[in-house]
């Protein structure tokens, strides 16, 4: 994949997964192993839908960016911890 092409435009979940299984390769891994991928990768969707509109109902815009300062220490911390464990 080009590196233009590879963020995806399209506002659609659909569109991001599959570009997302597109660059993890899915297409030729086990059929359970992408219905799982594809389970997990909708639930991160759902999850970050959820923290949009909790964002976006704040009264303060401290208030929504404290939120969203949350979740990127989170990711930061996931990402650190699988750096660890390989």
């Amino acid at each position: 994949m080009t590196e233009e092409n590879k963020f995806v435009t399209s506002p659609t979940a659909a569109a991001h997964w599959k570009s997302f299984s597109d660059m993890q390769g899915l297409a030729g891994k086990h059929p359970i192993q992408r219905i799982e991928m594809r389970k997990a990768f909708y639930a991160g969707i759902f999850s970050m839908m959820n923290i949009n509109v909790a964002v976006a109902s704040c009264a303060d815009d401290g208030d929504g960016i404290a939120i969203l300062r949350a979740v990127e220490r989170e990711i930061e911390t996931f990402a650190n911890d699988q750096e660890s464990e390989e």
